[in-house]
Order: C-alpha cells, then sequence, then structure tokens
C-alpha cells in the first residue's frame, strides 16, 4: 500500500496517507477478530440443533398429556356413547344392537355368562372410543398449535449491553445461527412492556413455511421466562397454549444459553472491526477523490475534512446517523458549490430548494409543500436535501423577520424531520445562510454541525488566483502582494475579478501592475470610503503619526502575524476634542493598510425596540466579516456606549452587551475585524468596552507649526492674493485654540466673503482671489465669538 501514499504536505494528504497506513493493520485485525468468532460458532449450531430435539420430544409428550387428560374429562359424558355419532338415531341402534340383539345371538354360541362379558368389554371399548373422539375433537386446536411449534427452526439471538444508535431500534442483536452461515447483526427493538432488555438472551422460533420469525422466548436467570409474539397470528387459545407450553419448555434451554453469549460477545466484536475497515475504506476512497475533483473549493482542508466525515457517516448508515450540516459565511464563499460536491460525493440523490420552493400563496398551502417535499426526498433516499439561503425560510418564530406563513413552514420541517415517516438515516439535511444568528432555534439545534465557511486565507486565494488563471489563458504570476491586496475577496469577487478584468483589457497585454489596480479599484467600491486619502494629508505630531503608520501596516499583515501566534489589536480608541480629524485619520487609516472601511453613526446602531440594537450590531460586524479584513469606525462611541447601570437605558446596555461579545471575537475571525471607535469623552465609555480598546490614541488640537501646516494645506488649492508660505505662520499665531474643523471653517468664511466680494464688483468669477485680510477678519471674529 506503500505505492499509494500520496507526495503531498497538505492537510488531506496526510489524512490520507495516515488512513494508507493504518489499512493493513485494520485489515489483519478484522480478519483475526472474525476467525476468533467462527471458533464460538458450532457450539452455537450444536446447541440449537440439541434445543430443536428437546422441543419436538417436548411437543409430542405435550400433546399427548393434553389428549390424556381430556379424554379423562369425557369419561362421564361418553357413557352414553352419543360422542361416536353425529345422530340420536344411530345412538339408539348401537344401543338396541349391544342390549338385545348382540346378546341374543352371542347366547347360543358363548352361553349366557361369557355373552355378558363380551358384551361389556365391547361397550367399555365404544366408551374409549367416545372419549378419545371427544378428546380429540376439542383439543384438535390446541394439539395443532402445539405440533406445528415443533416444526419451527430454532436459533439464538443475544443483545448487546450497549445502545446502537438508532432510538427507534436501539438493540444491537446478533443472531445465530443464520442463513448467512456465521451470524447476523442488526438492530431490533422490543415493546416496552417487556421492560430493559440490554444484555439479554432469546431463544428464536422460525417458521419454516413463512421464513419469518414467530416469537421469542426471552430465558432469563433469574426471574420468570417471557414470550415475545413477533409475526403470531393465533386466536387467544392457541396462543395461550403455546404460551404456556414455552414457558415450561424454558427451563429446558438454560444451559443452551451459553454458547450464543460467548459467540455474540466475539461476533460483535469481529462486526465492529469490520465497520472500522468499512469506514477506513470509505474514507480513503472520499479523500482521493476529493483531492482531484475539489480544486475548484476554497475551503480550509481541515474544516473541508470535518464535513466528509459527517457524509461518510451519513452514507455508510452506520449510527448515529447525523442529521444534517448547517454552512453559515459570507456570499461567494462556495455554500451551494460544496452542498453539490458532497452529494456527487456520496453518490445519492440531490434536492436543492429555496424559500420560493417551500412557501405558498395563502396560509395552510405551505405544510402540503413541505410534506411533498419530503416524501419525495424519501421516495428516493439516500438523499441529501439542500436548503439555500434558509435564514429566509427559517427565521425565528415570533421575531420581526418571521411571519404566520414562515411558522407554518418551521413547524411543518421541523414535524418532518423529526417524523417516524423520515426514515432515519436516509435524509441528510444541508443548510446554507449568511445570517445563521436569525434562524429558529429549534431549526439550529437539529442540526448535528454547524461549520463556518469563511472566506478564504491567503493560501486557498493564491489557489484561486491561479485557476482563474488559468481558465482565463492569462500568464500572470501569483505574487504575494496581489494575494495580500485581495485579502477578505471571496472566491466569487475574485472570479468576478478576473473576469471584468479581461472583459476590459481585450486588446492589452495584462500584468501584475493591472491586476492589483483593480484589486484595489473594487475594494474601494465595496467600503463606505468614497474619498482615497493618504497621511500627507493629515498633520498629526510625528510620533503619533508614526504610530498610525505602524498600525496601519500590522494591519495590512494580520493574516501573516496571526500565523506566526501575534495577535494585531482587537479594538482602538482615538479621543481627543471635536474637530480634530479623528473620522478623516480612520479613512486614511483603512486606506494605506489595504482595508475595507465601514463608518456606522450612533443612529445606525440604536434602534426604537429593545432586543433591535443589538442586532444592529451584529449586523454591522457580520457585514465587516464579509468584507474581511475590515475597519469599522463608530464615531462618538460615548453616546451609545455609555457606563452601564445608573441612568444608562435598556437600549444601551444591549448594544455595549453585543459590541463586547463581537470584540471577544464569538463568531468572528480573529485579526479580520477591528473597531476604530473616536470619542471626546472618553471617560463616559463603559469600563468594560473601554477596556477591550487596547490601544487610546490622543489626539489633541493641533500647535502653532501644525496649525500652519493644516492651513497651508487649506490654501493649497484656493486662489490667493499672497504668499502662503510667508503669511501661514502669523494666521496660526492668530488662531491659538482651532482645531483643524475650525481652521476649515475659517478658510470656508474668508472664501465666501471673497466670492461676495467678486460678485458685487462685478467682476469675472475667475478673477476672485482671497485676500490676507479676509483670513485675519476671520480669524479674528472667530477669537471674538
Amino acid at each position: 500500500m506503500a505505492n499509494d501514499n500520496l507526495q503531498n504536505e497538505g492537510y488531506l494528504a496526510q489524512q490520507y496517507n495516515k488512513a494508507i497506513a493504518e489499512l493493513d493493520g485494520i485489515k489483519a485485525q478484522s480478519e483475526e477478530a472474525f476467525k476468533e468468532a467462527e471458533q464460538y460458532y458450532p457450539a452455537v449450531e450444536r446447541a440449537a440443533r440439541n434445543i430443536e430435539l428437546k422441543l419436538a420430544n417436548s411437543v409430542k409428550h405435550a400433546v399427548q398429556k393434553i389428549r390424556d387428560d381430556a379424554r379423562k374429562k369425557e369419561l362421564f359424558s361418553s357413557l352414553s356413547l352419543r360422542t361416536l355419532t353425529k345422530s340420536g338415531f344411530a345412538t339408539i341402534v348401537i344401543w338396541v344392537l349391544l342390549i338385545f340383539v348382540a346378546p341374543y345371538f352371542l347366547k347360543y354360541i358363548l352361553g349366557r355368562f361369557l355373552t355378558y362379558l363380551v358384551v361389556f368389554g365391547i361397550y367399555v371399548w365404544l366408551v374409549r372410543r367416545a372419549m378419545t373422539k371427544a378428546a380429540t375433537k376439542k383439543t384438535e386446536g390446541a394439539c395443532q398449535a402445539l405440533l406445528k411449534l415443533g416444526t419451527f427452526k430454532v436459533s439464538f439471538m443475544q443483545f448487546s449491553e450497549k445502545e446502537s444508535g438508532d432510538s427507534n431500534h436501539p438493540y444491537i442483536a446478533t443472531v445465530a445461527p443464520s442463513n448467512e452461515g456465521n451470524g447476523s447483526t442488526s438492530n431490533w427493538r422490543i415493546d416496552k412492556r417487556f421492560g430493559n432488555m440490554f444484555g439479554e438472551s432469546f431463544v428464536v422460533f422460525e417458521d419454516l413455511e413463512t421464513k419469518k420469525i414467530y416469537a421469542l422466548l426471552h430465558v432469563q436467570q433469574n426471574g420468570e421466562p417471557q414470550i415475545i409474539d413477533i409475526t403470531a397470528n393465533l386466536s387467544q387459545q392457541e396462543w395461550t397454549v403455546r404460551e404456556k407450553f414455552l414457558k415450561e419448555f424454558a427451563n429446558q434451554v438454560q444451559d443452551d444459553i451459553k454458547p450464543i453469549q460467548e459467540f455474540a460477545e466475539h461476533s460483535q466484536e469481529a462486526e465492529r472491526h469490520k465497520q472500522i475497515l468499512s469506514s477506513l475504506k470509505k474514507r480513503i476512497s472520499t479523500l482521493k477523490d476529493v483531492m482531484v475533483n475539489w480544486s475548484d473549493v476554497a475551503l480550509e482542508e481541515e474544516t473541508l475534512d470535518r464535513i466528509l466525515k459527517l457524509v461518510d457517516l451519513f452514507v455508510s448508515g452506520r449510527k448515529p446517523s447525523p442529521k444534517g450540516i448547517l454552512l453559515y459565511g459570507p456570499p461567494g464563499t462556495g455554500k451551494t458549490l460544496i452542498a453539490r460536491k458532497l452529494a456527487k460525493q456520496a453518490d445519492c440523490h440531490f434536492e436543492a430548494v429555496n424559500i420560493a420552493d417551500l412557501k405558498a400563496g395563502h396560509i395552510g398551502q405551505t405544510a402540503p409543500k413541505v410534506k411533498e417535499l419530503w416524501q419525495r426526498c424519501r421516495d428516493k433516499a439516500p438523499t441529501i436535501l439542500f436548503i439555500d439561503e434558509c435564514e429566509s425560510a427559517f427565521a425565528k418564530r415570533g421575531g420581526i423577520d418571521n411571519d404566520s406563513f414562515g411558522n407554518e413552514l418551521v413547524q411543518t420541517f421541523i414535524s418532518e424531520w423529526d417524523g417516524f415517516n423520515q426514515a432515519a438515516g436516509q435524509v441528510f439535511v444541508i443548510g446554507a445562510t449568511n445570517r445563521h444568528d436569525i434562524l429558529d432555534n429549534a431549526i439550529l439545534s437539529r442540526f448535528t454541525t454547524t461549520v463556518e465557511i469563511g472566506l478564504p486565507n491567503d493560501k486557498a486565494r493564491a489557489n484561486i488566483l491561479k485557476n482563474e488563471f488559468k481558465m482565463a489563458e492569462l500568464n500572470i504570476e501569483v505574487t504575494d502582494e496581489l494575494v495580500t491586496e485581495t485579502s477578505g475577496m471571496s472566491g466569487r469577487d475574485i472570479h468576478t475579478l478576473v473576469a471584468t478584468l479581461v472583459a476590459e483589457n481585450i486588446n492589452s497585454d495584462l500584468n501584475i501592475e493591472t491586476l492589483v489596480a483593480q484589486v484595489r479599484k473594487v475594494r474601494g467600491k465595496s467600503s463606505t470610503q468614497v474619498k482615497t486619502l493618504s497621511w500627507d494629508d493629515i498633520v498629526l505630531p510625528e510620533k503619533t503619526l508614526n504610530e498610525f503608520q505602524n498600525l496601519g501596516k500590522e494591519l495590512r499583515n494580520s493574516e501573516r502575524l496571526n500565523k506566526l501566534g501575534i495577535s494585531t489589536p482587537k479594538g482602538i480608541l482615538l479621543y481627543g476634542p471635536p474637530g480634530t480629524g479623528k473620522t478623516q485619520i480612520a479613512r486614511v487609516l483603512a486606506g494605506q493598510s489595504g482595508l475595507s472601511f465601514i463608518a456606522a453613526a450612533t443612529s445606525d446602531l440604536k434602534a426604537n425596540f429593545i432586543g433591535q440594537s443589538g442586532s444592529k450590531v451584529k449586523q454591522l460586524f457580520e457585514q465587516a466579516r464579509s468584507q474581511a479584513p475590515c475597519i469599522v469606525f463608530i464615531d462618538e462611541i460615548d453616546i451609545i456606549a455609555g457606563s452601564r447601570g445608573g441612568n444608562s437605558d435598556g437600549f444601551v446596555q444591549e448594544i455595549v452587551g453585543q459590541l463586547l461579545q463581537e470584540i471577544d471575537g464569538v463568531a468572528t475571525k480573529a485579526g479580520q475585524v477591528f473597531l476604530l471607535a473616536a470619542s471626546n469623552h472618553p471617560e463616559n465609555i463603559d469600563s468594560a468596552l473601554l477596556s477591550r480598546l487596547e490601544r487610546k490614541i490622543e489626539i489633541g488640537l493641533p500647535d502653532v507649526e501644525a496649525r500652519a501646516k493644516i492651513l497651508s494645506l487649506l490654501l493649497s488649492s484656493k486662489p490667493v492674493a499672497f504668499d502662503v508660505s510667508e503669511k501661514v505662520q502669523e494666521l496660526a499665531k492668530l488662531t491659538d485654540g482651532m482645531s483643524g474643523r475650525d481652521l476649515n471653517s475659517l478658510i470656508t468664511r474668508a472664501t465666501r466673503k471673497a466670492v461676495h466680494r467678486t460678485i458685487e464688483s462685478g467682476e469675472e468669477i475667475e478673477s476672485l482671489q482671497i485676500l490676507e485680510e479676509d483670513l485675519i477678519d476671520a480669524a479674528e471674529s472667530k477669537q471674538e465669538a
């Protein structure tokens, strides 16, 4: 088997090689277990034949006893000889012959004394015949029932101490001797009125005519034996006769039970090894196929292997059978593709539906549609049932995302999923959703497991890019820069990117620079960032500026840092007076680090009803994860995340609680979503939230030099009538205590004044110029205000 090893260092290849290495050992163990079990099989056969002989003899004696007892009971009624004939006239004739005719002729031959003796003997013989006839007639049903029982084939059944995992058939039963020649194993159920049957032994009676098991004789070491009806279809009288007989017969088979107990112990162990071997062979086949045919699926190999194991368990029919898998994650990550490939891999029927296939137009019509779907799945079982966008179909009952149609759908689906008609282990449900948090809890609890299908990591993105370039016949090398630039993009996003690039560059040579530029263009469209800024557009102290630039590089390389076990900050707080450029800094940080950017105002998060604010926060972070890596910016966070307790309202507590969960990494990928908050009053922020904002950077009011730089930047694109470089220092001194926003307002007022002056003078608007006096007046008026 060594030649089958794959020269590949991937996780799946390692698992494949590991399975191949284990195969020979498992096969040897299985063969050894079966050989050992076979040693105990002849003893079971001998015990079964011994019981059949005992059964035949016991039936013979029981029938004879029944008839003898019945004859004794018929003595008095037989004295009249009426049971010998079918009519009273015939009886009279017999009596006439016996009393008158026979003595009349016999006395001439035998004499009177002998004649009386002969006649009396004939009468006794006739009475005995009458007793036998009457007894045979009355005991015919009981005797036939026992005689039939004596022809039954006998075998044994032993229940395991362990449960099967199938709630409908909880007992693992070993039956021997069997037609297979070495015993058979199956799952059984016994009516609960007979009690707990784990570890119990039975004698099995099989009707050779119907080839069905008639009944089980439960042989207990301590306690009265039980007769368990399996397919017996007898009158109450016949069943009572057989039941009484078998209970008495149980005493004769106590010593014959031990061989099946010993055989079952070894047979069940052999069966366990057989299942392990079968599962291992299936796993090897699955892994080999997946490594060849799943190259277009961008999924971490560990996660894929986790899914494959569950599907293999479903296909194998082993217990407990998994009920389903919920795949959740951002759009475009391949959830539908994975479901279809799983169905093909499992070689079973695939049924794909969405909300339109399940919901009807009127109340009461949805349930029949759901039932019809399940019946179709059962008829074509084994089936993989795929529910796409299942948050639309299975939203929480009673919630704002559901209605009466949805309630009907959820209730019916659950009933069918759990129902006795489900054909346990024959229908496997795969759900796909972008919003697993709004799914009904009853639906969520029925999935065997939930698997996050997240955005592809750097290795997966590199593979996707290679596949896309190959399909598009592009001779472009996948560089580390390109992989980093596509961070946070799904497989669908990358496909769209390459398709767009090819469409827009039909007649030109494509290169890596063009592709990187296209990526940056697409990434800009996917976020709320509307203007490209650089650190040159920000005026900060050199130390603070360096800190932000390093932070940007850290966030840009967060994926690589995480692989080295180095965490990036989950939360960052910018604090300081209003108008100091905190929002602008956040946008530049996102733009320069290559991350998506989502800005949320306080009004975007605070809802009108309790329960909705937390959901809004969750949706915000869900959106960020779908664009990860991403910066979530919340301005004036102290307004919605003030200290809990005291005068805080329920909305604030709800928002703070959800923010804490999101920052702590609940349902999020570490190092992929960063919270950047801004506040003018950090002392008002909830202490628990404040402690999770790991880095706190103060953005204070600009000093003289900083104000001069800001004024230079603001005036660089304006028409001025003076040398800016010579006057900004004077203006900077006049604007002490002003923020960047104040300086911008000052320039705006001076510009307005210049515009009005030009319009009033009747000059062309192109001749407009801002005078030094305009700025000085604006600054002095601001200071006076």
